[in-house]
């Protein structure tokens, strides 16, 4: 008699097969990994007092936001990956800064 295997199961037997190498980066998937590093550093530094690492907290919202928000836009837009890989990045960050300062002026 075969043993029936919940969904659930499965998912999470196939996931550990899975060979090196094939999951995402970190870095692909985090556009904020070095601000979230940042901002644990801090906290290790700090003894885990949370309010001494307010600021790298904050960093790493606005960076969080930034980036959904770029994510969002090229989703609309129908431009995949949703999410740019680490090699465009600075250059959108530099567009965007951009346009920001234009619309300041």
């Amino acid at each position: 008699m075969e043993k029936v295997v919940e969904p659930a199961e499965k998912q999470r037997t196939s996931r550990r097969k899975l060979p090196r190498g094939t999951r995402m980066s970190d870095e692909m998937k985090n556009p904020c990994k070095k601000e979230s590093e940042l901002a644990m550093k801090c906290m290790h530094d700090s003894n885990f007092t949370k309010d001494d690492c307010s600021l790298y907290f904050q960093n790493y919202r606005n960076c969080m936001g930034f980036w959904q928000g770029i994510s969002r836009e090229r989703r609309r837009l129908g431009i995949k990956p949703h999410m740019p890989p680490p090699e465009e990045r600075e250059q959108i960050k530099r567009e965007q800064f951009d346009r920001a300062s234009a619309k300041s002026r």
